[in-house]
C-alpha cells in the first residue's frame, strides 16, 4: 500500500474514498462493473448482474462457477485499487489482458503441478472471448466455444 497525500478519490475530489466508495460508489468503478458484467456475460454466455454485496464479498450464492467468478471480481477490485492508487483511469482492455496474464500463469502452475484437472473446472464454463491464452503445452486441449465459434484453450 501506498501513503497517499489526500483521502479523497483522485477521481471526484468531493468524495472520501473509502471501500465503499472506490469499488462501487466512484463514477469510474460503476462504469468499471457494468463493463465488466457485459464482457463476463458474452464471455461466459451467461447473464450477469453483481450485486454490491457480490462486487465487496465475492460470489456466495450457489454458482456453478463460483470459483472464476469471484477470481475475476478480485482481480477487477485490485485493478481499480491500482488505477486510483496511481491516478491513471482504467482501459477495460487493460483488465483484460491483466486476466489473460493470471489465467496464463494459473495454467502454468496446474500444468507444472500436475492440476490440469482442476484448472479446466475452474474455468470450463468461461468462453475465453477476447482472452487470448497463449499456450505452454499442447498436450491437452480444452474444447470451449462462444456462441457456435468453437475455441481450443490448449494446455
Amino acid at each position: 500500500m501506498k501513503k497517499v497525500a489526500s483521502p479523497s478519490c483522485p477521481f471526484c475530489p468531493s468524495e472520501r474514498q473509502t471501500l465503499r466508495h472506490l469499488f462501487i460508489n466512484c463514477t469510474h468503478a460503476s462504469s468499471f462493473w457494468n463493463r465488466f458484467q457485459r464482457w463476463y456475460s458474452i464471455s461466459s454466455n451467461t447473464k450477469l448482474l453483481l450485486s454490491e454485496l457480490e462486487v465487496m464479498f465475492g460470489i456466495i450464492r450457489c454458482h456453478p462457477y463460483c470459483l472464476a467468478l469471484t477470481h475475476l471480481i478480485i482481480l477487477g477490485k485490485y485493478f481499480l485499487y491500482v488505477n486510483a492508487l496511481n491516478t491513471t483511469r482504467y482501459c477495460f482492455d487493460d483488465f483484460v489482458s491483466l486476466v489473460r496474464d493470471k489465467i496464463n500463469l494459473e495454467k502454468y502452475v496446474a500444468v507444472t503441478c500436475n492440476k490440469k484437472k482442476e484448472f479446466k473446472n475452474k474455468w470450463k464454463f468461461f468462453c475465453l472471448y477476447k482472452i487470448v491464452l497463449y499456450p505452454f503445452f499442447s498436450s491437452f486441449c480444452i474444447p470451449i466455444c462462444f456462441f457456435s465459434l468453437p475455441i481450443c484453450l490448449t494446455i
